[in-house]
């Protein structure tokens, strides 16, 4: 589960893609589940991994965009039917929702942090919007049982 994934471009989405190909290349079957600009959930394959895109409207926040899915998760829930599930970042509404679906089913979803501290920019309105949702997403993921890394 990574809120962006290439032809995407950033350090999480090259982290992802990295993660996946050597996941694969271990022989492990690997599902990526993402976001895109797309009407409907679109499944497609990069060697042996598969990755189901689902739909997204991007706000810009803070100079980044933050994804919002409301849809496909249907497709999506089916693919977290699965040994394992890591998710990006603890602060995306992908890994909320991603963690919500694996703890219904007694699991728990390890979340992979690229930093450690809270998200920092300016108006000074807007951090502390940010530091308060993301107080509340990390609370939520923890009662859920997530692992951080």
């Amino acid at each position: 589960m990574t809120p962006f994934y290439p032809p995407h471009v950033g350090g999480v989405e090259r982290y992802a893609q990295g993660f996946a190909r050597a996941a694969a290349a271990m022989g492990l079957s690997v599902n990526v589940i993402t976001t895109d600009r797309v009407s409907r959930p679109v499944e497609q394959r990069e060697g042996l991994v598969r990755i189901l895109r689902i739909p997204a409207t991007y706000l810009p926040i803070m100079g980044s965009h933050y994804p919002l899915t409301l849809s496909g998760w249907q497709r999506a829930r089916q693919l977290l039917e699965c040994d394992a599930v890591l998710a990006q970042t603890r602060f995306f509404m992908t890994t909320l929702i991603a963690a919500a679906i694996v703890s219904r089913d007694g699991r728990r979803i390890c979340v992979l942090d690229h930093g450690a501290g809270p998200l920092r920019s300016s108006p000074q309105l807007l951090v502390a919007a940010s530091l308060i949702y993301e107080r509340m997403a990390t609370a939520a993921l923890r009662r859920m049982g997530t692992r951080f890394f």
